[in-house]
């Protein structure tokens, strides 16, 4: 299905300068990409995605509008980016001698990267 969707770009002439995905749910995937392209090539891509099937896009335009969450949900989106350096510490961390520390920064940092907002908290 990937494979399908990056035809459109290379059809619609809009570059790919970025693709990131993430597991949202078992078997589902959410997919970030930061692409470059006319406001004419992007609009034709955008309906061509449309008419394939892809049924949710969120699109961020960091020239015009600084993004903010308009629903809870929509902190899933952004919410493992935070967690992108992952657990481990600089040298110079208070914690970074502490192996009990580290082993429930590393428990927290795993359960935030799974949870999403409308699952229940086992």
């Amino acid at each position: 299905v990937l494979h399908d969707v990056l035809r459109f770009f290379w059809k619609h002439d809009v570059n790919l300068r970025r693709i990131e995905s993430r597991p949202s749910q078992l078997g589902i995937f959410d997919f970030f990409v930061d692409l470059e392209g006319s406001d004419q090539r992007v609009d034709k891509l955008l309906a061509s995605l449309e008419e394939y099937g892809v049924q949710k896009l969120l699109i961020l335009d960091e020239k015009e509008v600084t993004w903010f969450p308009r629903h809870i949900s929509e902190l899933d989106l952004v919410a493992n980016r935070v967690l992108d350096a992952g657990t481990d510490l600089e040298a110079d961390h208070p914690g970074f001698h502490d192996q009990v520390y580290r082993k429930r920064r590393e428990e927290l940092a795993e359960f935030a990267m799974k949870h999403r907002w409308n699952k229940s908290i086992a």
